[in-house]
């Protein structure tokens, strides 16, 4: 029955977003730009990286981080439209995690910088 009521989404997602010039998203991400620089250091994420690596082989996603460009040594060039700030206070696993999320929707013919997307990066 919950079924027979389904219905295809009416409302795209940035309906429900403040605009980009909106001064509280403005001063958000400056919070969450000074915390991040707060950080210090890498984190070792050795035990994420082979499940990551499992993840890529069994998936046959290949080991190209198309959307950070993440390199070992933690720096990452997001595309222009991406929050950089955010990008270089993330961990390592953050990074591949999200490359990862990336290559798997390009599998099934999305491409997830086209279109409002959330991924979960837990």
């Amino acid at each position: 029955m919950v079924q027979g009521l389904s219905r295809p989404s009416s409302s795209p997602l940035e309906a429900f977003l403040l605009p980009v010039d909106d001064p509280r998203i403005h001063q958000s991400r400056q919070n969450l730009a000074r915390e991040s620089e707060r950080r210090t250091g890498r984190v070792d994420w050795g035990k994420c990286e082979s499940r990551h690596q499992r993840v890529r082989l069994e998936e046959e996603l290949g080991f190209k981080r198309p959307f950070t460009q993440w390199k070992e040594d933690g720096s990452c060039l997001l595309p222009d439209f991406a929050w950089a700030d955010w990008a270089q206070g993330q961990v390592d696993r953050v990074l591949d995690l999200l490359d990862i999320s990336i290559l798997k929707s390009a599998q099934k013919g999305i491409d997830q910088t086209f279109k409002t997307y959330i991924i979960c990066l837990r």
